[in-house]
């Protein structure tokens, strides 16, 4: 393992800074310190988990070439996070079945708007059809939409929704600096690349992933639920495999 493995997280861990300090600007009253510490140190220490898969330092338990170890070992993190603080109140952050949010008729609209543009998508701008083990696809059905939703607009949302305080009211549904960080940082985390000679790259005309993180923060504040954006965001990996 070398540390320059690391240079993606650390990047990543940078660029959060740079949006949570922009917010902070504007609400720099209205701060929540301890959330807004909490939510730093929670992305920092979920993506070294991640990262331990790809640095070797798991054991490779699943063939092939995703990272199943690091992200089972996220997942797992999350759960214990999320037991721990905020166990009483699990749909706070999402973790819910129940469709029942401000603007509950407009989520599930735009899921249905957003598995049918996904499906042309697939067919229509990435040609031929995606070959593989069934591990790999398994893998794109299940881990990166599971913990990056439970993630992103899941425990981290809260937090720095509680951090901030701060909320709008867009299109029926309510949201705060949280929603517009984390829609950032699922775009940036797809596009932002450094190897470990800190050689940058971000692929700016890569904009599907910030296209369907907006729809997919937009359908879980509007239905309350991730259930939803786990969905779409597997069917949306996995659809390369089928399509």
């Amino acid at each position: 393992m070398t540390f320059g493995v690391y240079n993606q997280v650390i990047a990543e861990i940078i660029v959060l800074l740079i949006f949570i300090g922009f917010a902070a600007a504007f609400s720099f009253r209205d701060l929540k310190w301890k959330w807004l510490a909490a939510a730093i140190v929670f992305f920092s220490a979920q993506k070294i988990i991640v990262f331990l898969g790809v640095a070797g330092v798991l054991p490779d338990l699943v063939p092939g070439r995703y990272n199943w170890e690091g992200k089972i070992l996220s997942l797992l993190f999350t759960a214990i996070v999320a037991f721990l603080f905020f166990r009483e109140k699990p749909e706070e952050w999402g973790f819910t079945l129940s469709q029942n949010g401000e603007a509950r008729t407009a989520g599930i609209s735009v899921a249905i708007f957003t598995a049918i543009a996904g499906t042309l998508v697939s067919l229509l701008y990435f040609e031929g059809v995606r070959t593989g083990p069934a591990n790999e696809w398994l893998y794109q059905l299940t881990m990166p939409s599971i913990e990056e939703e439970l993630i992103d607009r899941g425990i981290l949302l809260l937090m720095l929704d509680r951090a901030f305080g701060r909320r709008w009211k867009i299109a029926g549904v309510t949201l705060g600096w949280g929603a517009v960080i984390m829609t950032l940082m699922f775009y940036m985390s797809h596009v932002l690349r450094v190897d470990g000679d800190w050689n940058l790259i971000i692929v700016w005309g890569d904009y599907l992933p910030g296209i369907y993180g907006l729809l997919w923060m937009y359908i879980r504040l509007a239905t309350g639920s991730l259930a939803l954006p786990i969905i779409l965001h597997g069917w949306i990996n996995v659809a390369g495999f089928i399509l």
